[in-house]
């Protein structure tokens, strides 16, 4: 016979956990039955020793929360610092642009993120904008000389040549002038 009453109880359950009380201390076990060989195997321990591991736990999980937390801070200080940065840089080179630097240029961008795409972008946007610049003020220049050639025939033709607007000269070149017996096409203009 067992002096020991759960112990029947562990064999017919065969597997699982109980709490008894053992010389006025309460404990916790688990078992488990091998009944080809008709072994019970059980660990027990007494529930202060059980919730001692669990404050020992509780305090090494603690410790490591808090460790994972200061170093969570550590690097989100340091991700942020670094995106901050990178979206200042943009900021600048998007003001400069603004201000009509259209050589400004974020730093090159060794990031694939959406920030490195946004830089990407706004390096494009500025190339195409200095391009388009360029092209249009080179056009300017180009029109520019087409009207000092145009002045040039203009002024120095032998023959008179006049724009009309709804019956008034609004232009007359000096051999129009002269043909006509002014002084001047300021003189013809304001007669006329």
């Amino acid at each position: 016979a067992f002096r020991h009453h759960f112990i029947p109880e562990m064999f017919e359950r065969k597997n699982g956990f109980t709490e008894y009380e053992y010389k006025g201390k309460k404990r916790f076990c688990i078992f488990k039955t091998f009944p080809q060989w008709e072994w019970l195997v059980a660990l027990s321990i007494t529930k202060e020793e059980m919730f001692e591991k669990r404050k020992q736990y509780l305090k090494h999980i603690f410790i490591l929360a808090v460790g994972i937390l200061i170093a969570n801070s550590l690097l989100s200080t340091f991700f942020v610092g670094r995106l901050a940065d990178r979206i200042k840089k943009t900021l600048v080179c998007v003001n400069e642009v603004e201000k009509g630097v259209l050589t400004a240029r974020i730093a090159p961008i060794a990031s694939g993120d959406e920030i490195g795409n946004l830089q990407t972008g706004v390096n494009a946007m500025v190339e195409r904008i200095e391009k388009q610049t360029a092209e249009r003020i080179k056009a300017e220049e180009e029109i520019r000389r087409a009207e000092e050639n145009y002045r040039s025939l203009y002024e120095r033709a032998i023959e008179g040549i006049f724009q009309v607007v709804r019956g008034r000269f609004i232009s007359v070149n000096p051999a129009l002038a002269k043909i006509t017996g002014y002084d001047s096409p300021g003189e013809m203009l304001s007669s006329v």
